[in-house]
């Protein structure tokens, strides 16, 4: 199968190292299992360009150089490269596409085919959804901790698979399985291959 996985908080922890810079530069106290929205204006209570600016000034900090991989993802992407073709199609913007690459290389060296970045959220250049990408490189699945980018892929006829996170506990189709590690991922892509297998 050809898979696409989401780069923030499936493959690296970005909310851990987001909060601790925020908590820092800005002093908040937010922790990770009370925020329930990945819309960082309301997150933040500020409009848009500020959280444009914070999320900027991120992206200049050791935090976000620093970040490491989620919890067994190295492992699971290093078994699954095994039997599938693997993509990271990412909503981060265009202007990080170099820190983007030299993270995903230095964490799992050869093991994607391509690494696509949305750019949303940016104050210039041209967003596109996660779905056109799926389409474009006719991916099987995406595997994604954000709602709408689950539902866009649903609703375009992609399979899904949530990551569970605070922030993803309503609003996605029943249809839609939840996953809660790492090893569930894994175990949910051997068990479809070899349903696709015994089909054949």
């Amino acid at each position: 199968m050809r898979i696409g996985f989401d780069l923030d908080d499936v493959l690296a922890s970005c909310m851990p190292a987001l909060i601790m810079f925020h908590n820092e530069r800005y002093a908040t106290a937010m922790t990770h299992d009370a925020i329930k929205t990945y819309n960082l204006e309301l997150l933040w209570n500020c409009s848009f360009l500020e959280a444009r600016e914070r999320v900027d000034a991120f992206y200049d900090s050791d935090h976000f150089k620093n970040m490491l991989p989620v919890d067994g993802a190295v492992e699971g992407i290093s078994q699954l490269k095994e039997r599938h073709e693997l993509y990271i199609i990412t909503a981060r913007q265009l202007h990080v596409q170099s820190q983007t690459e030299s993270w995903v290389e230095q964490h799992f060296p050869g093991m994607f085919s391509g690494v696509f970045l949305a750019n949303h959220y940016s104050t210039y250049g041209e967003s596109r959804k996660k779905s056109d990408f799926c389409k474009e490189h006719k991916l099987d699945y995406l595997v994604d901790d954000n709602i709408q980018h689950i539902n866009d892929c649903v609703e375009e006829g992609i399979s899904t698979l949530l990551f569970d996170k605070p922030w993803n506990q309503d609003g996605v189709p029943n249809s839609v399985p939840r996953v809660k590690t790492w090893r569930a991922i894994t175990v949910h892509f051997y068990n479809a291959a070899n349903h696709n297998i015994t089909k054949s």
